[in-house]
């Protein structure tokens, strides 16, 4: 049988690598964010709306991430029984992710229509969206349920 810090070792090392990517990732969004402002201030109160909620989402989504990483390693280490238990936070890292992604692909629905005004693309698009948010939002819900 293994020893306890072999299983957590095997079980976190790929979230908090993702999650310190994520990060980087984040630091570069915040840049885009700055150099949006900074060099389109004609775009529309609504874009920069919808822009100004994806990097708020996006901010919840890194510290959803840093939660159930600090809770896992930080708060429980050494408890390998809390190992087996999903936290809420991983299950909002989960949901706040698919809600990022569903906006930006609405986005870019949105910009095919713009430059396509092809009915039959744009509706594929947005049936394929909508059918991976509901799939995923679904995933999220047995997620919670599950433990090991």
């Amino acid at each position: 049988m293994e020893n306890d810090s072999s299983v957590v070792r095997e079980l976190m090392e790929s979230p908090l690598i993702c999650a310190f990517f994520a990060m980087l990732l984040y630091g570069v969004n915040c840049a885009q964010l700055l150099f949006y402002f900074q060099n389109y201030p004609d775009d529309t109160v609504l874009l920069k709306c919808w822009v100004t909620i994806v990097w708020i989402l996006d901010t919840l989504h890194s510290g959803f991430a840093v939660s159930f990483l600090k809770g896992y390693l930080i708060d429980d280490f050494g408890n390998i029984t809390v190992i087996r238990i999903i936290r809420w936070d991983l299950v909002a890292t989960y949901a706040v992710g698919y809600v990022i992604v569903m906006m930006v692909n609405a986005f870019y629905i949105w910009r095919v229509w713009k430059i396509s005004r092809n009915v039959w693309i744009v509706c594929s698009l947005f049936v394929i969206n909508v059918a991976r948010l509901g799939t995923s939002l679904t995933f999220r819900r047995h997620l919670r349920l599950i433990t090991f």
